[in-house]
């Protein structure tokens, strides 16, 4: 009997406490891996550079699920004979090119990306810009276009190369 008449007291202090209560609220967490993650297509033979304005296309891998800044910079700022980077005589040893980005985002509607770079603007610590909020899930494009030749007579023979770090 007696266990019995303190189950009945319990009931009603828990009743009592439940019609107090008019909302709840429930704090529930989790986490999503940052990730950022470029390709490269590889390396570029861009063969005969005695033709300006010639170009070529790139397609890189380019996955961000954030925001995110991107830096570009280039080792010499310019195509640069392997040999005689300052040339020889009237010769010129190197070659200035363009170089132009476009990155489709979204945030949460989609937009596009797009930067324009001289070669020489990108030594030092390169150029710097921002996706502006926007996340990256499609790669990215790129486009080298090849400038004039500095020198009197045109380019030196031989290999040139430049390397950019994105």
């Amino acid at each position: 009997a007696w266990l019995a008449s303190a189950g009945l007291l319990g009931a009603p202090a828990m009743a009592a406490e439940l019609d107090q209560a008019s909302s709840l609220k429930i704090e529930v967490h989790g986490t999503v891996t940052e990730r950022c993650a470029i390709s490269s297509p590889g390396d570029v033979n861009l063969g005969n550079l005695n033709q300006a304005g010639r170009h070529t296309e790139l397609k890189f891998g380019l996955d961000c699920n954030v925001p995110f800044n991107m830096t570009v910079a280039a080792e010499r700022g310019a195509l640069a004979n392997r040999e005689f980077p300052l040339g020889q005589g009237p010769y010129a040893g190197s070659l200035p090119y363009q170089f132009d980005l476009s990155i489709p985002v979204r945030k949460p509607s989609s937009s596009t990306v797009t930067r324009s770079f001289k070669s020489s603007d990108l030594v030092g610590g390169g150029q710097s810009f921002s996706s502006g909020g926007g996340i990256a899930t499609q790669g990215m494009d790129a486009r080298v276009t090849l400038g004039r030749a500095g020198g009197i007579a045109g380019l030196l023979g031989g290999d040139y190369s430049e390397t950019i770090n994105i």
